[in-house]
Protein backbone atom coordinates (compact mmCIF):
# COMPACT_ATOMS: atom_id res chain seq x y z
CA UNK A 1 0.00 0.00 0.00
CA UNK A 2 2.86 2.66 0.49
CA UNK A 3 4.36 1.75 -2.43
CA UNK A 4 0.64 2.53 -4.24
CA UNK A 5 0.77 5.65 -2.13
CA UNK A 6 4.31 6.61 -3.24
CA UNK A 7 3.65 6.35 -6.53
CA UNK A 8 0.28 8.12 -6.64
CA UNK A 9 2.22 11.19 -4.91
CA UNK A 10 4.99 11.09 -7.19
CA UNK A 11 2.35 12.07 -10.41
CA UNK A 12 0.82 15.01 -8.08
CA UNK A 13 -2.03 13.02 -6.25
CA UNK A 14 -1.76 13.75 -2.71
CA UNK A 15 -3.13 11.29 -0.32
CA UNK A 16 -5.62 13.03 0.89
CA UNK A 17 -6.94 13.39 -2.63
CA UNK A 18 -6.32 9.16 -2.83
CA UNK A 19 -8.90 8.85 0.04
CA UNK A 20 -11.68 9.32 -3.12
CA UNK A 21 -10.63 6.50 -4.76
CA UNK A 22 -11.92 3.28 -2.87
CA UNK A 23 -13.78 -0.03 -3.48
CA UNK A 24 -17.40 -1.09 -2.20
CA UNK A 25 -15.44 -1.96 1.24
CA UNK A 26 -13.64 0.98 1.64
CA UNK A 27 -10.65 -0.67 2.27
CA UNK A 28 -8.26 1.79 0.19
CA UNK A 29 -9.61 4.18 2.24
CA UNK A 30 -8.81 2.74 5.49
CA UNK A 31 -5.20 2.21 4.36
CA UNK A 32 -5.18 6.14 3.59
CA UNK A 33 -5.98 6.83 6.71
CA UNK A 34 -3.40 4.52 8.15
CA UNK A 35 -0.71 5.97 6.27
CA UNK A 36 -1.33 9.42 7.51
CA UNK A 37 -3.74 11.08 5.37
CA UNK A 38 -6.00 13.35 7.12
CA UNK A 39 -9.49 14.08 6.55
CA UNK A 40 -9.59 17.81 6.92
CA UNK A 41 -7.44 18.05 4.31
CA UNK A 42 -8.69 21.02 1.69
CA UNK A 43 -7.59 20.45 -2.08
CA UNK A 44 -6.59 22.97 -4.69
CA UNK A 45 -10.96 23.88 -5.05
CA UNK A 46 -10.52 23.86 -0.86
CA UNK A 47 -12.93 20.71 -0.75
CA UNK A 48 -11.76 18.05 1.78
CA UNK A 49 -12.08 14.12 1.34
CA UNK A 50 -15.19 14.54 3.24
CA UNK A 51 -16.68 16.82 0.62
CA UNK A 52 -16.50 13.81 -1.94
CA UNK A 53 -17.51 11.21 -0.07
CA UNK A 54 -20.59 13.25 1.14
CA UNK A 55 -21.33 14.16 -2.72
CA UNK A 56 -21.13 10.62 -3.78
CA UNK A 57 -23.48 9.24 -0.70
CA UNK A 58 -21.00 6.91 0.81
CA UNK A 59 -22.45 6.81 4.00
CA UNK A 60 -19.72 4.26 5.36
CA UNK A 61 -16.82 5.99 4.28
CA UNK A 62 -18.02 9.10 5.87
CA UNK A 63 -18.57 6.92 9.17
CA UNK A 64 -15.40 5.24 8.78
CA UNK A 65 -13.29 8.71 8.68
CA UNK A 66 -14.89 10.16 11.77
CA UNK A 67 -14.32 6.75 13.76
CA UNK A 68 -10.69 6.65 12.52
CA UNK A 69 -10.39 10.41 13.11
CA UNK A 70 -12.94 11.76 16.14
CA UNK A 71 -11.05 14.23 16.43
CA UNK A 72 -11.45 15.61 13.16
CA UNK A 73 -15.02 15.44 12.90
CA UNK A 74 -15.99 18.65 13.88
CA UNK A 75 -13.60 20.86 11.78
CA UNK A 76 -14.86 18.77 9.06
CA UNK A 77 -18.43 19.53 9.72
CA UNK A 78 -18.21 23.10 9.28
CA UNK A 79 -15.67 23.34 6.69
CA UNK A 80 -16.36 24.95 3.19
CA UNK A 81 -15.09 24.72 0.08
CA UNK A 82 -14.44 27.18 -3.06
CA UNK A 83 -18.15 27.66 -3.26
CA UNK A 84 -18.79 28.06 0.80
CA UNK A 85 -20.48 24.85 0.58
CA UNK A 86 -20.47 22.12 3.73
CA UNK A 87 -20.03 18.90 3.63
CA UNK A 88 -24.09 18.64 3.78
CA UNK A 89 -24.56 20.91 0.96
CA UNK A 90 -22.81 18.43 -1.39
CA UNK A 91 -24.81 16.08 0.49
CA UNK A 92 -27.86 17.72 -0.20
CA UNK A 93 -27.77 18.85 -3.37
CA UNK A 94 -27.60 15.00 -4.44
CA UNK A 95 -30.65 14.59 -2.48
CA UNK A 96 -28.47 11.31 -0.17
CA UNK A 97 -30.93 12.05 2.71
CA UNK A 98 -29.07 9.43 4.88
CA UNK A 99 -25.90 11.06 4.18
CA UNK A 100 -28.13 14.47 5.70
CA UNK A 101 -29.69 12.75 8.53
CA UNK A 102 -25.86 11.51 9.86
CA UNK A 103 -24.32 14.58 9.11
CA UNK A 104 -27.21 16.67 11.23
CA UNK A 105 -26.90 13.98 14.17
CA UNK A 106 -23.20 14.39 14.30
CA UNK A 107 -23.41 18.26 14.67
CA UNK A 108 -23.48 19.53 11.02
CA UNK A 109 -25.41 23.20 11.09
CA UNK A 110 -28.47 22.24 8.99
CA UNK A 111 -28.62 26.69 8.87
CA UNK A 112 -24.94 26.94 7.36
CA UNK A 113 -25.27 29.23 4.15
CA UNK A 114 -22.86 29.24 0.61
CA UNK A 115 -21.73 32.00 -1.61
CA UNK A 116 -24.93 32.33 -2.81
CA UNK A 117 -26.50 32.41 0.17
CA UNK A 118 -28.15 28.85 0.07
CA UNK A 119 -28.54 26.42 3.07
CA UNK A 120 -28.69 22.81 2.49
CA UNK A 121 -32.42 23.21 2.33
CA UNK A 122 -33.17 25.76 -0.45
CA UNK A 123 -30.12 23.84 -2.29
CA UNK A 124 -32.20 20.46 -1.80
CA UNK A 125 -35.54 22.29 -3.29
CA UNK A 126 -33.39 24.17 -6.22
CA UNK A 127 -32.19 20.19 -6.85
CA UNK A 128 -35.88 19.01 -6.71
CA UNK A 129 -33.87 16.67 -4.11
CA UNK A 130 -37.65 15.98 -2.28
CA UNK A 131 -36.22 13.50 0.08
CA UNK A 132 -33.84 15.78 1.79
CA UNK A 133 -36.34 18.68 1.53
CA UNK A 134 -38.30 16.35 4.02
CA UNK A 135 -35.48 15.57 6.25
CA UNK A 136 -34.21 18.92 6.54
CA UNK A 137 -37.67 20.30 7.89
CA UNK A 138 -38.25 17.76 10.47
CA UNK A 139 -34.43 18.57 11.56
CA UNK A 140 -34.99 22.31 11.99
CA UNK A 141 -33.69 24.01 8.47
CA UNK A 142 -35.18 27.50 8.69
CA UNK A 143 -37.52 27.79 5.77
CA UNK A 144 -37.26 31.70 6.22
CA UNK A 145 -33.40 31.88 4.90
CA UNK A 146 -33.15 33.48 1.14
CA UNK A 147 -30.55 33.10 -1.46
CA UNK A 148 -28.79 35.70 -3.33
CA UNK A 149 -32.06 36.12 -5.59
CA UNK A 150 -34.01 36.63 -2.27
CA UNK A 151 -35.85 32.75 -2.64
CA UNK A 152 -36.93 31.22 0.34
CA UNK A 153 -37.43 27.33 -0.01
CA UNK A 154 -41.20 27.77 -0.51
CA UNK A 155 -40.16 29.74 -3.77
CA UNK A 156 -37.54 26.87 -4.83
CA UNK A 157 -40.21 24.60 -3.79
CA UNK A 158 -42.76 25.71 -6.33
CA UNK A 159 -40.24 26.84 -9.18
CA UNK A 160 -39.21 23.06 -8.92
CA UNK A 161 -42.66 21.11 -9.02
CA UNK A 162 -42.30 20.50 -5.26
CA UNK A 163 -46.25 20.49 -3.99
CA UNK A 164 -46.45 22.19 -1.10
CA UNK A 165 -48.72 20.65 0.97
CA UNK A 166 -46.57 17.50 0.06
CA UNK A 167 -44.24 19.20 2.90
CA UNK A 168 -46.71 19.30 6.03
CA UNK A 169 -47.22 15.35 5.65
CA UNK A 170 -46.41 13.02 8.49
CA UNK A 171 -43.43 10.69 8.21
CA UNK A 172 -43.54 7.08 9.63
CA UNK A 173 -44.46 8.43 13.29
CA UNK A 174 -47.08 10.42 12.68
CA UNK A 175 -45.42 13.43 12.88
CA UNK A 176 -45.30 16.87 10.90
CA UNK A 177 -42.76 19.46 10.56
CA UNK A 178 -44.70 21.28 12.59
CA UNK A 179 -44.33 18.80 15.72
CA UNK A 180 -40.46 18.88 14.94
CA UNK A 181 -40.70 22.23 15.26
CA UNK A 182 -42.38 22.52 18.39
CA UNK A 183 -40.05 19.88 19.68
CA UNK A 184 -37.12 21.88 19.03
CA UNK A 185 -38.21 25.30 19.43
CA UNK A 186 -38.36 26.53 16.13
CA UNK A 187 -40.85 29.34 16.47
CA UNK A 188 -39.92 31.25 13.24
CA UNK A 189 -40.61 27.94 11.06
CA UNK A 190 -43.84 27.53 13.29
CA UNK A 191 -45.53 30.51 12.40
CA UNK A 192 -44.04 29.99 9.01
CA UNK A 193 -46.04 26.71 8.86
CA UNK A 194 -49.05 27.47 10.65
CA UNK A 195 -49.07 30.51 7.38
CA UNK A 196 -48.64 27.82 4.88
CA UNK A 197 -51.68 25.87 6.37
CA UNK A 198 -50.22 23.51 8.46
CA UNK A 199 -52.69 21.93 10.85
CA UNK A 200 -52.06 22.47 14.66
CA UNK A 201 -54.47 19.97 16.01
CA UNK A 202 -52.70 17.11 13.92
CA UNK A 203 -51.86 14.10 15.91
CA UNK A 204 -49.51 11.75 15.72
CA UNK A 205 -49.24 7.72 16.28
CA UNK A 206 -49.33 8.47 19.77
CA UNK A 207 -52.34 10.53 19.32
CA UNK A 208 -50.03 13.60 20.62
CA UNK A 209 -50.56 16.94 18.87
CA UNK A 210 -47.80 20.06 18.11
CA UNK A 211 -49.12 21.45 22.09
CA UNK A 212 -48.28 18.14 24.00
CA UNK A 213 -44.50 18.07 21.96
CA UNK A 214 -44.29 21.88 23.45
CA UNK A 215 -45.28 20.74 26.63
CA UNK A 216 -43.40 18.11 26.97
CA UNK A 217 -40.06 19.67 26.24
CA UNK A 218 -40.91 23.43 28.00
CA UNK A 219 -41.45 25.49 24.77
CA UNK A 220 -43.29 28.24 26.82
CA UNK A 221 -43.06 30.23 23.45
CA UNK A 222 -44.41 27.94 21.06
CA UNK A 223 -47.24 26.57 23.29
CA UNK A 224 -48.25 30.30 23.60
CA UNK A 225 -48.54 30.61 19.61
CA UNK A 226 -50.31 27.55 19.39
CA UNK A 227 -52.73 28.43 21.63
CA UNK A 228 -52.79 31.59 20.27
CA UNK A 229 -53.73 30.19 16.80
CA UNK A 230 -57.69 29.53 15.25
CA UNK A 231 -57.41 25.81 16.40
CA UNK A 232 -55.72 26.52 20.05
CA UNK A 233 -58.81 25.45 22.04
CA UNK A 234 -59.34 22.79 20.21
CA UNK A 235 -56.14 20.98 21.20
CA UNK A 236 -55.56 22.45 25.04
CA UNK A 237 -57.36 19.91 26.41
CA UNK A 238 -56.76 16.83 24.07
CA UNK A 239 -55.86 13.74 25.43
CA UNK A 240 -53.05 11.49 23.40
CA UNK A 241 -53.08 7.79 23.76
CA UNK A 242 -52.95 7.85 27.42
CA UNK A 243 -55.44 10.31 28.28
CA UNK A 244 -52.69 12.73 28.98
CA UNK A 245 -53.38 16.62 28.04
CA UNK A 246 -50.48 19.11 27.56
CA UNK A 247 -51.17 20.08 31.23
CA UNK A 248 -50.37 16.33 32.20
CA UNK A 249 -47.66 16.51 30.37
CA UNK A 250 -45.98 19.77 31.41
CA UNK A 251 -46.38 19.15 34.96
CA UNK A 252 -44.89 15.88 34.81
CA UNK A 253 -41.77 17.35 33.52
CA UNK A 254 -42.06 20.35 36.05
CA UNK A 255 -42.29 22.94 33.46
CA UNK A 256 -44.26 25.55 35.51
CA UNK A 257 -44.05 28.59 33.32
CA UNK A 258 -45.84 26.47 30.54
CA UNK A 259 -48.76 24.84 33.15
CA UNK A 260 -49.27 28.43 34.08
CA UNK A 261 -50.16 29.36 30.80
CA UNK A 262 -52.31 26.45 30.26
CA UNK A 263 -53.97 27.49 33.21
CA UNK A 264 -54.40 30.60 31.73
CA UNK A 265 -55.69 29.95 28.63
CA UNK A 266 -58.00 27.37 30.59
CA UNK A 267 -56.60 24.02 30.91
CA UNK A 268 -59.27 21.65 32.81
CA UNK A 269 -57.85 19.61 35.43
CA UNK A 270 -58.46 16.10 34.29
CA UNK A 271 -57.55 12.62 35.09
CA UNK A 272 -55.68 9.96 32.37
CA UNK A 273 -56.29 6.67 31.41
CA UNK A 274 -54.71 5.57 34.86
CA UNK A 275 -57.18 8.06 37.26
CA UNK A 276 -53.64 10.45 37.15
CA UNK A 277 -54.48 14.31 37.76
CA UNK A 278 -51.63 16.77 36.85
CA UNK A 279 -50.67 17.31 40.48
CA UNK A 280 -50.04 13.89 41.04
CA UNK A 281 -47.52 13.44 38.09
CA UNK A 282 -45.98 16.62 39.18
CA UNK A 283 -45.29 15.37 42.95
CA UNK A 284 -44.08 12.00 41.29
CA UNK A 285 -41.53 13.80 39.41
CA UNK A 286 -41.28 15.87 43.00
CA UNK A 287 -41.63 19.25 41.33
CA UNK A 288 -42.97 20.92 44.18
CA UNK A 289 -42.99 24.72 42.52
CA UNK A 290 -45.67 23.06 40.24
CA UNK A 291 -47.28 21.40 42.69
CA UNK A 292 -47.89 24.36 44.89
CA UNK A 293 -49.03 26.13 41.73
CA UNK A 294 -51.72 23.93 40.36
CA UNK A 295 -52.81 23.61 44.76
CA UNK A 296 -53.08 27.29 44.70
CA UNK A 297 -55.71 27.01 41.95
CA UNK A 298 -57.52 23.78 42.46
CA UNK A 299 -57.15 23.01 46.37
CA UNK A 300 -59.30 20.00 45.84
CA UNK A 301 -56.82 17.70 43.71
CA UNK A 302 -55.27 17.09 46.88
CA UNK A 303 -58.37 14.61 48.05
CA UNK A 304 -57.87 12.66 44.56
CA UNK A 305 -56.79 9.25 44.30
CA UNK A 306 -55.78 7.26 41.05
CA UNK A 307 -57.32 3.88 39.84
CA UNK A 308 -54.74 2.72 42.12
CA UNK A 309 -55.96 3.95 45.49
Amino acid sequence: MEVFLEWGESRGCTREEMISFYDAEGNAVELCLKSGAKISTQQQNLSTPVHLACAQGALEIVRLMFTMQPEEKGNCLSQTDAQKMTPIHCAAMFDHVDMVEYLVKEGANVNAVDKEKRSALLLAASHGAWRTVHALLNNGADICLRDKNQHNALHLIILNGGRLEDFLNQDSAGCSPLHYACRDGYIRSLANLIRLGACVNIKNNKNESALHFAARYGRYHIAWQLLDSEKGTFIINEGNGEGMTPLHIASQQGHMRVVQLLLNKGALLQRDHNGRNPLMLAAIGGYTQTMELLFSVHSHLLDQVDKDG
